[in-house]
């Protein structure tokens, strides 16, 4: 038993396969502190999403909090602009070395977009009912006063001069 307490005590239960339900929201990383942390990590972000870019076999998408800008790179198809995320991730970092310069970057590969716990329970709005547009009602329509004169035929004597005989 002593053998058994001390395998225990000197690993976690992650390592020895123990599963513990995590009930509570995960610590979230600000973008800004990324930079602290090493290749590999496991983080999670909450921000929102400003844009996307395709690439050829993934798609990336750039997550803002109050502290800064990150890229996510996804398997997924990227959400929505404007959309508020949590994403798990592993921090990763390009190296882009221009000249003298080091030009690189961090990212995060997704590894999971998070559902975010609801405050309170939506309300359900009531459902409303069909409005119908009222059907215009006819105006009459008057008949003139005076009823406009008949257009002359063209075809007429009277109404060519040059065709009309002189008596």
């Amino acid at each position: 038993m002593l053998l058994i307490g001390g395998l225990i005590g000197c690993s976690t239960l992650a390592e020895l396969g123990i599963a513990v339900p995590y009930l509570g929201d995960p610590p979230l990383n600000s973008v800004n502190d990324l930079t602290k942390q090493k290749r590999g990590t496991i983080v999670y972000i909450k921000g929102i999403v400003k844009g996307s870019a395709p690439f050829l076999n993934s798609n990336a998408y750039q997550v803002q909090d109050k502290t800064g800008m990150i890229w996510i790179r996804t398997e997924k198809k990227p959400p929505t602009s404007g959309k508020e995320v949590i994403i798990k991730g592993k921090l990763d970092y390009q190296s882009i070395a221009v000249g003298n310069q080091e030009l690189g970057e961090f990212y995060v590969v997704e590894l999971e977009q998070l559902e975010q716990n609801a405050q309170t329970p939506a309300t359900p709005t009531p459902p409303t009912q069909p409005t119908t547009t009222p059907k215009p009602t006819a105006i009459p329509i008057k008949p003139p006063a005076v009823l406009p004169q008949p257009i002359p035929d063209p075809t007429d004597d009277l109404f060519l001069p040059h065709k009309q005989q002189h008596k």
